[in-house]
């Protein structure tokens, strides 16, 4: 498939909006998007049209006077002319939008017979009895044909452009669309005469997706996830496969829409899966043996443009065929952006099964997507699946805390080389080559624990220290009493824990250890002093001196209460921790800075417990 774009053939005239529309019968293209205007979209377009009118309107005129209005460009619209009938390649947003204004007219105006006569035929056509909207798609077809007639209609579990259909109806209405009615009939035949819009018409089909690619509808851009829907199935036989394969490409996408909590999902969430996928298995595709895999130019091309980049290299992506664009969409986008779904679902699930996702997305790890997706292959079963995606979630999650505890940036910035050498090295690896890979990754890092031995909190890293802290009070209590409550602990806030300074903020009480001020608050926030206590018993204590505090923390969590020596009393569980463990837990019946330091340790000790490489082979078993 040649990747040059071939000469435009088309050509173009203008037309009123009458002669565009009156008895014309216009298709969506294959690869159009659904019907996504919103209310500023309508209400912006309502706002040109009736301020252009009004600039030209004169009530003392009689309505023929109106041919001598100023007239009103309304852009471009591209039709792909077949022998089957003209497809609407850009321009639907707009003439959906029109077609409903014209809808609304004709009810506000339904006792005017002359216009009634004009405005039908602009809306739809009849044949043998039966009706044709002119821009006709089945699936909307039973809410035009509500609206026209004036019946009621539950857009209710409809799809996304039936909805906004009904929707953006009410809009128009909402607006006014001059309220004055004795203006009304001026206005409507002014729109209908004197609004053009260029009807640029292709011949080829080719030509037709090479235009739609470069074309944007009124205010609203085509997204690179539509972009590349389009290339793709223009691939595709037209037919069943082309049917199929468009079933699963508005399936996936739907659902992935779903992840999101507003209107902007119909756009993010597709393109990210799908950028995700890319670079998890493609990226790099073209590169020689010997290009160095640290150059991330081609991992940023895909994060900015990957339709383009999947049009560019689709010989290196094996789309050769038609049966190849087919299984392109039906086997590797299905799986990839299945995967990528349960992914972000598992992001607030941590009963998911999935590793450590959430405590990947708590840390706004945005890079973990395509990296979790390169080893996966869309043959792969359900088990092994997971264990892929637990084993490298696990290294992940281990990566990116040593870097926080030794102060380095866990950034797309900072780690984007790192990641991307990593994933094209883990592509298709079998569980157990995974893990074994992965480990010696971890043995042969230069970030460790130990790096940093002071690791504190400072005005940066307060979340990331409440998560660690969380992370390590759920540990213990998990390995005592098999419970787990790190929802409990990571929460802030009303209901929440708090992070507690063991030592109050009196310089004065610690002159004789840290002469300094900025020495004892160093040593006040190294996280040794730290811990983790429910928010209402916090607000409680302030600055009272340890001794004081010590009776309340016995009666919060086991990180907490390990503090006092009653912890280390009658609690089997816990003890038992100690002994298989082998961490040096010991109560502090006061708190001085060897105390500090000792519990410093532990702490260390218990973030390389917790963060250890042996982690990754425990799916092994799964």
């Amino acid at each position: 498939m040649s990747n040059e774009t071939p000469p435009i053939q088309a050509t173009g005239r203008p037309d009123n909006l009458k002669s565009l529309l009156t008895n014309s019968h216009y298709m969506l293209d294959f690869y159009q998007r659904e019907y996504r205007w919103q209310t500023q979209h309508v209400n912006d377009l309502l706002d040109d049209l009736t301020s252009h009118f009004s600039k030209s309107h004169d009530p003392s005129r009689t309505r023929s006077d109106v041919r001598n209005y100023g007239r009103y460009f309304l852009g471009t619209i591209i039709v792909n002319q077949r022998d089957d009938g003209r497809y609407i390649v850009d321009g639907q947003q707009r003439l959906t939008t029109l077609t409903l204004l014209l809808i609304y007219l004709r009810h506000r105006l339904r006792t005017d017979d002359a216009i009634n006569e004009q405005l039908a035929p602009m809306i739809l056509s009849v044949e043998f009895d039966e009706r044709a909207f002119n821009l006709s798609v089945e699936e909307r077809n039973a809410c035009m044909e509500a609206l026209y007639d004036q019946l009621e209609y539950d857009p209710e579990g409809e799809n996304e452009s039936v909805q906004n259909i009904m929707s953006r109806y009410a809009d128009i209405g909402n607006h006014g669309v001059l309220e004055d009615d004795e203006a009304l009939p001026y206005f409507t035949d002014w729109l209908i005469q004197n609004v053009d819009l260029i009807v640029i018409t292709s011949h080829s089909e080719d030509e037709a997706y090479e235009i739609f690619e470069t074309m944007n509808d009124r205010g609203l851009a085509l997204t690179p996830a539509e972009m590349l829907r389009g290339y793709l199935l223009a691939n595709v036989p037209a037919g069943a496969r082309r049917v199929a394969a468009t079933e699963v490409w508005e399936e996936r996408t739907a659902s992935l829409a779903r992840l999101g909590r507003d209107s902007s999902a119909f756009t993010t969430e597709p393109s990210n899966a799908i950028r995700s996928w890319l670079r998890a298995k493609h990226a790099g595709v073209g590169d020689s043996a010997d290009t160095a895999p640290a150059d991330t130019r081609e991992f940023e091309r895909i994060g900015t443009e990957f339709h383009r980049w999947v049009r560019k290299n689709g010989a290196e992506l094996g789309l050769t065929s038609s049966n190849a664009f087919s299984a392109f969409i039906e086997k590797e986008f299905k799986f990839f952006t299945q995967q990528f779904e349960r992914i972000r679902r598992a992001e607030t699930n941590h009963a998911t099964g999935l590793g450590a996702v959430q405590y990947l997305a708590e840390n706004n790890y945005t890079l973990m997507y395509p990296v979790l997706l390169a080893p996966l292959h869309w043959t792969d079963d359900a088990p092994t699946i997971d264990q892929k995606l637990g084993i490298v979630s696990s290294y992940l999650d281990i990566v990116i805390h040593r870097r926080i505890w030794v102060g380095k940036q866990i950034t797309q910035t900072a780690m984007r080389s790192e990641m991307y050498v990593l994933l094209r090295a883990i592509r298709d690896k079998s569980p157990a080559d995974l893990a074994v890979h992965l480990t010696e990754e971890l043995e042969r890092s230069s970030v460790q624990f130990e790096q940093n031995s002071r690791f504190a909190l400072h005005g940066r890293n307060r979340q990331h220290v409440h998560r660690i802290l969380a992370r390590m009070t759920e540990f213990v209590e998990r390995n005592s009493d098999d419970r787990s409550r790190y929802a409990e602990f990571a929460k802030t806030g009303k209901g929440g824990y708090d992070i507690e300074h063991i030592w109050p903020d009196t310089p004065d009480m610690f002159a004789n250890e840290f002469p300094q001020r900025e020495e004892f608050q160093d040593a006040r926030n190294r996280i040794g002093g730290l811990i983790l206590i429910s928010r209402f018993r916090n607000r409680s204590l302030q600055d009272l001196p340890y001794e004081r505090k010590l009776p309340h923390y016995e009666s919060d969590n086991i990180l907490a209460q390990s503090l006092s020596a009653k912890a280390y009393e009658h609690n089997p569980g816990f003890l038992s921790f100690i002994k298989r463990s082998g961490l040096q837990f010991q109560p502090h019946e006061e708190f001085n800075k060897a105390d500090l330091d000792a519990r410093q340790d532990l702490y260390l000790a218990l973030a390389k417990a917790i963060w250890h490489p042996t982690r990754l082979t425990e799916y092994l078993d799964a």
